[in-house]
């Protein structure tokens, strides 16, 4: 952690606390995007902030950045991860946790060594010893599956999604063969039988994906109301539509290729296939 204002803490302020008692009145610590969304307008230093007391504390300092320890942090409640409060506790109760830091291709030597010391100064204690890697890999373990479970999802509907943009597309070219034949033999190019209906695709396409984006925005603005989420981001918004726009004209590609190779005799007569 960078200090980018204030000082750090003294070790007169360092207190301890046991979990159950009322947690005392001490200076804190924040990040510089907590300090900025409590005090736009001027400097947090000296300023007061109210945490888990009745009594406000007093900040005396600002670190640059410092992420919150919890993985709901970064999901939906993602605006808020940075927005970090470090108070001077110095935690009492039957588990402790230290952590060690190691150089480089060290970590198992550092690992036995904590562990020995620990064991030397009180032989009854139970001792778990894990690296940071594993205890990162472990905590984020159910959050990742159920992405893999939502990407999976999401991969499914819009398969589905563009088969049925062909299927649909397909139909099309078969109920208007007749039109079709009447247009090349008017003189119409293979190029302008594609673009036809490339065009009618994309005005439909264009429609669902502007009722969807409305819908959602809607929807995330009730949810900002109600129950404070995370507003939508635009740039999402926009992304998946134009995603969608293009995933349409992909889908019809073939079957818009298959009318426009129709000669006019065969798709007047309805024989062609």
């Amino acid at each position: 952690m960078k200090l980018t204002a204030g000082r750090n803490f003294d070790a007169s302020e360092v207190v301890d606390r046991d979990g159950e008692t009322p947690p005392p009145v001490t200076p804190v610590i924040i990040t510089r995007a907590l300090a900025q969304r409590l005090f736009p307008t001027g400097a947090a230093l000296g300023k007061a902030i109210y945490t888990e007391t009745k009594d406000a504390s007093t900040v005396v300092g600002v670190i640059d950045r410092l992420q919150g320890p919890f993985v709901a942090a970064t999901g939906f409640m993602s605006s808020f991860t940075e927005n970090t409060i470090i108070a001077p506790f110095r935690p009492v109760g039957d588990t402790s946790t230290y952590v060690v830091r190691a150089h480089a291709g060290r970590l198992n030597e550092a690992l036995k060594a904590a562990q020995s010391k620990l064991e030397a100064s009180n032989g009854s204690r139970m001792i778990s010893a894990h690296p940071m890697s594993e205890v990162r890999a472990k905590a984020y373990r159910s959050n990742r599956g159920l992405t893999l479970i939502l990407g999976a999802i999401a991969a499914i509907l819009v398969a589905v999604t563009a088969f049925g943009m062909a299927g649909l597309t397909s139909y099309w070219v078969t109920e208007r063969r007749r039109q079709i034949g009447i247009r090349r033999a008017l003189g119409a190019t293979r190029v302008a039988i594609l673009r036809l209906f490339q065009k009618e695709n994309l005005a439909i396409a264009s429609s669902g994906v502007l009722a969807g984006a409305v819908m959602a925005i809607a929807l995330n603005t009730w949810l900002v109301g109600r129950f404070e989420m995370v507003r939508l981001n635009p740039a999402y918004v926009i992304g998946s539509g134009i995603a969608i726009l293009l995933l349409s004209q992909v889908a019809i590609l073939w079957p818009a290729m298959r009318a426009s190779r129709v000669s006019p005799a065969l798709a007047i007569r309805g024989s062609w296939k």
